[in-house]
């Protein structure tokens, strides 16, 4: 995917200046992370030649120049198609719904597929996640064994960056 940042100088351009005016950027878009994870015993999965997809999310959108909103499709469609663990990609900030799924295809066809909305956080307050945030990253471990599978996430802030320089 690709990151959006949007900036702006608040105040400090309108006001009369020497110098460079500071320009405060924040990302438009959610950072989005899968880890897959098995165990070393008898029920071990083989990861190697994984592929990722989740589908039913929307992965076009509009954003606003003016004041850094992003507003996502309703198109649904599947994104992330064909990745392999271990990914970072930027996502579209959205309410995940109760179409949404990651589905997990093994290199032998085998298929594991969770409901996204579903997932747990691993700390703080422990509910589900069902909305990505602009500016945020979120992390999700998928450990999968020939028994079961278990899901979490961690949400975490993007560090902010700001710069200066002259416009013409």
């Amino acid at each position: 995917g690709v990151d959006l940042l949007w900036g702006t100088s608040g105040d400090a351009a309108i006001t009369p200046r020497t110098g460079d005016v500071p320009l405060n950027f924040e990302h438009l878009m959610s950072k989005l992370c899968i880890k897959l994870e098995t165990t070393t015993g008898d029920d071990k999965v083989n990861l190697e030649g994984a592929k990722i997809s989740i589908s039913n999310m929307a992965t076009t959108a509009t954003y606003s120049i003016v004041n850094g909103t992003v507003t996502a499709d309703d198109v649904a469609a599947t994104m992330l198609s064909g990745k392999a663990s271990g990914f970072v990609e930027t996502v579209i900030p959205q309410t995940i719904g109760n179409d949404a799924k990651v589905t997990i295809t093994l290199k032998d066809g085998t298929t594991y597929s969770v409901q996204l909305n579903q997932c747990k956080l691993t700390t703080g307050d422990k509910n589900a996640v069902t909305t990505w945030t602009k500016g945020k990253s979120y992390t999700y471990t998928i450990k999968l064994t020939k028994q079961e599978i278990t899901f979490s996430a961690v949400v975490k802030d993007w560090v902010d960056a700001s710069g200066s320089g002259n416009a013409t």
